[in-house]
């Protein structure tokens, strides 16, 4: 079977675009125009019975990131797997509120902590952007701890790994910035699609109290630091009153909304 035909019959079980980069993957191509001109070249037995399971397994409905096992984020691709949320479009604003701040506050050798850091993106990310920053990335979870060490040697990102509940066991006595994509999604939500977030961990979507008790927790160790002047909170803008309400009592102050990013400075 050839690249147009294999195609073909792709398109009629998943969008095109995921047809077409499942064929990428496995053909190790990285532009899609090579589809186009190689059109009538013949896929090997072995290419076929590898893009097959992956169509089918894209038929499921399952992310097309976990099949491939990468996804893109800030230009770069990184590693993901069942043990970490996929990383989103609107997670990126993160990076550049960031780099703001250290631009602003003329920041030489900032001490950031991301907490809950995932598959390392963020953390990864940011050390790339601000090489003369300390990079502290948090999570709870070894097959989380686990990705992103991988994310970090892949990219030669020299941050530091800590296995820890949101702050409690942070070592530096003076952090700089807190940024912190936690748990959020609240099971209510009625726009929520149950079946493609299956595939992602529960731990790491679902939080309690609408979606803001991680959130709130995070806030309650920030204010209780006098040295954390910066945090950075992603959620979904349906929580955002509530939790600047929150910052408010707590002493932190907004500085800026980006769509689902937060800004807080403490007072």
């Amino acid at each position: 079977m050839n690249i147009a035909t294999w195609l073909d019959k792709a398109k009629t079980k998943v969008p095109s675009i995921d047809a077409e980069l499942i064929l990428l993957n496995i053909l190790r191509e990285k532009d899609r125009t090579y589809l186009i001109s190689h059109d009538t070249r013949d896929l090997t037995e072995v290419e076929e019975e590898k893009a097959n399971y992956y169509l089918n397994e894209r038929a499921k409905n399952k992310p097309l990131a976990y099949i491939l096992g990468s996804k893109e984020f800030y230009g770069r691709d990184f590693y993901v797997d069942e043990n970490v949320l996929i990383p989103r479009p609107e997670t990126e604003d993160i990076i550049d509120v960031v780099k703001a701040i250290v631009t602003k506050n003329r920041f030489e050798n900032p001490v950031i902590y991301d907490v809950g850091t995932g598959s390392g993106c963020i953390a990864v990310t940011l050390k790339l952007e601000i090489p003369n920053a300390k990079i502290v990335a948090i999570d709870n979870s070894d097959g989380a701890l686990n990705v992103a060490k991988k994310n970090s040697d892949e990219n030669h990102a020299d941050i530091i790994l800590q296995k820890s509940d949101l702050l409690s066991d942070a070592t530096d006595n003076n952090i700089d910035i807190v940024v912190a994509n936690l748990p959020y999604v609240n099971k209510a939500w009625d726009w929520l699609d149950f079946e493609s977030l299956q595939y992602e961990p529960l731990s790491a979507l679902y939080a309690s109290n609408d979606g803001l008790a991680l959130i709130y927790e995070l806030i309650n160790e920030v204010s209780a630091r006098p040295d954390v002047k910066h945090l950075v909170l992603e959620s979904d803008p349906s929580q955002h009153e509530k939790i600047i309400e929150y910052c408010k009592k707590k002493g932190l102050e907004l500085v800026e909304t980006r769509n689902f990013i937060l800004y807080f400075v403490s007072l």
